[in-house]
């Protein structure tokens, strides 16, 4: 009995520590040779309006860079045909835009660098387009705050668990 129950324990240790470990994406990152890190795959964000309205959005920009990111600024580009009621901007670390009304498959894209003192350049790609289709939104999404918890308690109820059992089978 005493081996099933460490064994279940133990089990819940190892599935709290994998689930941390897998919380933490700092390993998708290297140093460069001055020091910076830099990022194996660059964030990008896809964003599809009705071309018969167009529309307004909000993109938090910290959402997407690394935790450790040290900001200093961000630089701001665009390309293609997509127009703007009001122009691409950044504020408070979010990007802010309003799309016109176009044609049907008009598309662009917004370039943000954000520029940071730990990392190299980090570019981060907003695609935008104009559909006669609604773009669907994913019905589920990760959240690392929540692994980070949910893997904490795994840690701590597998190890007090033990020490339960090694107290009561140990007599």
């Amino acid at each position: 009995m005493k081996k099933n129950w460490e064994k279940i324990f133990r089990s819940l240790v190892l599935v709290g520590v994998i689930a941390f470990l897998l919380k933490d994406t700092s390993f998708l990152t290297y140093a460069t040779s001055d020091g910076k890190k830099t990022l194996d795959k660059f964030p990008s964000v896809t964003q599809t309006y009705f071309y018969a309205t167009g529309g307004a959005d909000t993109i938090n920009l910290m959402a997407l860079l690394p935790e450790d990111c040290e900001l200093t600024s961000y630089a701001l580009s665009y390309v293609g045909d997509v127009t703007f009621h009001s122009a691409p901007t950044v504020i408070d670390d979010k990007l802010l835009y309003t799309v016109d009304a176009g044609p049907k498959d008009m598309t662009g894209t917004i370039t943000v660098t954000a520029i940071a003192d730990n990392y190299v350049d980090i570019p981060i790609t907003v695609n935008l387009k104009l559909s006669d289709k609604k773009q669907v939104e994913q019905g589920y999404y990760i959240d690392t705050a929540w692994i980070a918890n949910l893997s904490r308690i795994f840690i701590i109820l597998g190890i007090l668990g033990l020490v339960v059992c090694r107290k009561r089978y140990m007599k």
